[in-house]
């Protein structure tokens, strides 16, 4: 079962032939296979969490490059998942970079990460 819970206009739906969300993403409790989307950048951390809580296999978001953080990355590894794949991408009218990426529960990031402030 794939989730798509915030469809807009349905490129996801249509691709991968999801299943969507009527009503609000919060009040949903069923575990799915993957959640695939383009989340409300307003409540990233607490979406990224919901997301890690509903998942059983892995949650692929499309990102601005910007707001793959340490400390997403680290709600993420606490939560099971690793980053297995980020695409780069430029979506039309946006600002910057996107990032389309794939979070596996079980799996390792690809990519390092630390929390600490360098001087």
């Amino acid at each position: 079962i794939v989730l798509e819970p915030c469809p807009g206009e349905g490129a996801f739906v249509r691709a991968l032939d999801c299943a969507t969300l009527t009503n609000d993403f919060y009040s949903c409790g069923d575990e799915v296979d993957w959640i695939v989307t383009n989340p409300p950048y307003s409540d990233l951390d607490n979406w990224l969490e919901h997301c890690f809580r509903l998942s059983t296999v892995g949650v692929a978001l499309l990102l601005g490059l910007l707001n793959i953080t340490p400390r997403r990355m680290e709600i993420a590894n606490k939560a099971g998942f690793g980053i297995v794949s980020i695409h780069l991408c430029k979506v039309f009218h946006w600002f910057g970079i996107s990032a389309f990426v794939a979070w596996e529960k079980g799996k390792k990031d690809i990519i390092t990460y630390d929390r600490m402030v360098w001087r």
